[in-house]
């Protein structure tokens, strides 16, 4: 592994090789590949006219990235304090350690008031616990709707 990893914010130049990443390391057929529109639709911000990704480079490889979705993005509200959703934070195998640099250099240069993720593996609650972030585990409760015959997600036979 190189010691010399840049770190940036993803920006147009770097679209090509980021999807060529997610697709290698993600998903094979995920979204951001699938609908390039929704992908700028969800992480294009007109004021940096930058994408709201850290993306980790070795020479001119992408290696790593971790997204973040602000509110701000949906209501001004959220301007002066800002809420930040963390998404897709993957690292190829050969560089682990760039999980926490991604992360620190999020840190640092994202202004926010509140960071939250939807979804967190083991190795991701580890590192925000380790960097301090107040952490826990959600409850899920669920309510079957007895005037609905035919469900679409839910399976309520097996409750």
């Amino acid at each position: 592994m190189n010691n010399n990893l840049k770190f940036s914010i993803l920006n147009k130049n770097d679209l090509d090789s980021f999807f060529i990443f997610i697709q290698s390391n993600w998903k094979k057929n995920y979204i951001f590949n699938k609908d390039k529109n929704f992908f700028k639709w969800q992480f294009y911000n007109k004021a940096t006219k930058h994408y709201n990704f850290i993306i980790a480079k070795d020479v001119n490889k992408i290696i790593g990235c971790i997204g973040f979705i602000p509110n701000s993005i949906y209501s001004s509200n959220f301007k002066n304090k800002d809420y930040i959703w963390l998404v897709n934070w993957i690292v190829s195998k050969d560089y682990n350690s760039a999980s926490l640099k991604l992360m620190h250099y999020l840190l640092k240069e994202i202004n926010f008031s509140f960071i939250g993720t939807i979804g967190c593996t083991n190795k991701t609650y580890k590192i925000l616990k380790a960097f301090g972030f107040k952490t826990g585990k959600l409850t899920h409760i669920v309510s079957e709707n007895k005037n609905i015959k035919n469900f679409k997600i839910g399976d309520f036979k097996n409750l």
